[in-house]
C-alpha cells in the first residue's frame, strides 16, 4: 500500500480585498500551489491550503482578508536601506572589537606563559641550598620581575576589556539612536498587529460552533501566508539611481524583528501576534515563490552575501574627479552578491537560479526534506 503524502498545512490570508482580487484575477496563488504540489509531491509532501483558491468562491475567500481596504503594503527596501546604514555606522566599532579580542587572546597566552615561568622559577628557588646566597638573590630578582610582568599583562587585559565594554556601549547607543526609526519602518509590526486582530476576531465565543475560517485562522498548526502588495517608498526612489527590484516573497520568522522596545505580545496596547509567516507579493511573483519561501519557513536561510570583484566597465562608472586634489576617486571595486545566487546547486529550490524552472528540474536536499518532516506545519503532532 502506497504511503500517503504528508500535509503541508497552510492558511492563506490577504492584506485587503483588492489584494485578494488581484490574486484572484491573475490566478497567482493557484499557479504557485500547482507548482509547489508538483515539486513537493516528488518528496512525499502535498499542500493542504485553506481557503483553497481552486474550490472556494470569492465570498468565502473575503473572510480571510485582514482588512476590507487599505491593507498594509510592506516596504522592505527602505527597511533594508536603514539596516545597511546602521551596519555601515557600526562597522568601525565591530572591526575594533575584533582587534581587541585578538589582542586579549594574545595577552591571555602571554599571561599563561608568564605564570608557568613564575611557577618554574619558584620551584627553582625552593630547590636552591639555603647558603647559596648569590644564586638565591639572583633567582629572587628574576621572580620579582616575572611577577611585575604578570601584573602588567593582567592590567593590559583589564584595560582591553574596559575598551571592549566602551565599544559595546557605543554599539548599543547606535541601536538606541535608530530604534524608533526601525520601529516605524519595520513592516512586520503592522502585519503582526493585523494578523493578531484577525485572530482575536475569529476566536469563537463559548458554546458557539467554530466556523471554517475561524478554525483555519486560529489553528497554530498551520503556517500563515499573507498575500499583499510590496511597495517602493519615495525614500528609496529618491536616493537610488535605479528602482530596486521588488521581492516576490519574504519569510518572517517567529518573533521576527519586532523585539525592539516592544513588550512581549503587545504594541501600543494592541495584541502583537508573534508567530512565523510568509509574505507573497501579488504584484510580482514567480510560480516557484511559494515553494521557495516554504523551504525558508522550514528552517533554511540563505548563505551570507559573496564579495565579488566588479567588471571594469562597472567599476569605472563609479570613478570621479576630486576638484580639490585633482585625484581620481575610484570608488569600491567590489560588489556584494546575494548568497541566494550561490546557495546550493544551481537547481536547488533555494538557489535564485531555479526561478523559471519546472518542478521536475528543481531539487530538495535531504536536509531540507528532514526539516519539513520536523516543522510544526507538517509534523503529525504539531507544536509551533
Amino acid at each position: 500500500m502506497e504511503t500517503p503524502n504528508k500535509k503541508i498545512r497552510l492558511t492563506f490570508l490577504f492584506a485587503d480585498e483588492s489584494a485578494l482580487m488581484e490574486d484572484f484575477r491573475k490566478k497567482s496563488s493557484k499557479k504557485m500551489i500547482k507548482w509547489a504540489n508538483d515539486f513537493f509531491g516528488k518528496y512525499g509532501f502535498e499542500l493542504d491550503v485553506i481557503p483553497d483558491p481552486g474550490t472556494s468562491n470569492i465570498l468565502q475567500m473575503k473572510k480571510f482578508c485582514l482588512l476590507k481596504t487599505n491593507g498594509f503594503e510592506p516596504d522592505s527596501n527602505t527597511f533594508d536601506d536603514l539596516q545597511k546604514m546602521i551596519i555601515k555606522e557600526k562597522a568601525p566599532y565591530i572591526r575594533a572589537l575584533g582587534r581587541i579580542w585578538d589582542e586579549i587572546d594574545a595577552l591571555e597566552i602571554r599571561k599563561r606563559n608568564k605564570k608557568k615561568e613564575i611557577d618554574e622559577t619558584r620551584t627553582q628557588l625552593n630547590n636552591l641550598a639555603p647558603d647559596d646566597i648569590v644564586e638565591r638573590e639572583k633567582t629572587q630578582k628574576i621572580l620579582i620581575d616575572f611577577y611585575e610582568e604578570h601584573k602588567q599583562i593582567i592590567d593590559a587585559i583589564d584595560s582591553k576589556r574596559q575598551e571592549n565594554k566602551e565599544i559595546n556601549a557605543a554599539l548599543d547607543s547606535i541601536d538606541e539612536k535608530y530604534i524608533k526609526e526601525k520601529e516605524n519602518l519595520d513592516f512586520t509590526i503592522e502585519a503582526r498587529l493585523q494578523i493578531g486582530q484577525k485572530i482575536l476576531e475569529t476566536i469563537p465565543m463559548t458554546g458557539l460552533k467554530s466556523m471554517y475560517e475561524h478554525l483555519a485562522i486560529n489553528d497554530n498548526a498551520r503556517l500563515k501566508i499573507v498575500f499583499c502588495r510590496f511597495r517602493l517608498s519615495p525614500f528609496v526612489l529618491n536616493l537610488k539611481m535605479r528602482v530596486p527590484d521588488q521581492p516576490s516573497g519574504a519569510t518572517i520568522s517567529k518573533n521576527g524583528a519586532t523585539k525592539l522596545s516592544i513588550n512581549f505580545n503587545t504594541y501600543n496596547r494592541q495584541y502583537l501576534w508573534d508567530g512565523p509567516f510568509i509574505l507573497i507579493n501579488v504584484s510580482r511573483y514567480d510560480d516557484i515563490t511559494l515553494a521557495h519561501e516554504l523551504v525558508h519557513a522550514a528552517g533554511r536561510s540563505h548563505i551570507p552575501p559573496k564579495k565579488e570583484l566588479k567588471k571594469f566597465h562597472e567599476w569605472s562608472r563609479d570613478w570621479s574627479l576630486d576638484p580639490k586634489s585633482g585625484e581620481i576617486e575610484m570608488g569600491n571595486s567590489y560588489n556584494y552578491v546575494s548568497g541566494g545566487y550561490y546557495d546550493g546547486a544551481p537547481n536547488d529550490i533555494i538557489n535564485y537560479n531555479s526561478k523559471g524552472k519546472k518542478p521536475s528540474e528543481v531539487i530538495l536536499t535531504d536536509k531540507d526534506k528532514k526539516n519539513f518532516e520536523d516543522v510544526f506545519f507538517v509534523r503529525d503532532t504539531p507544536n509551533p
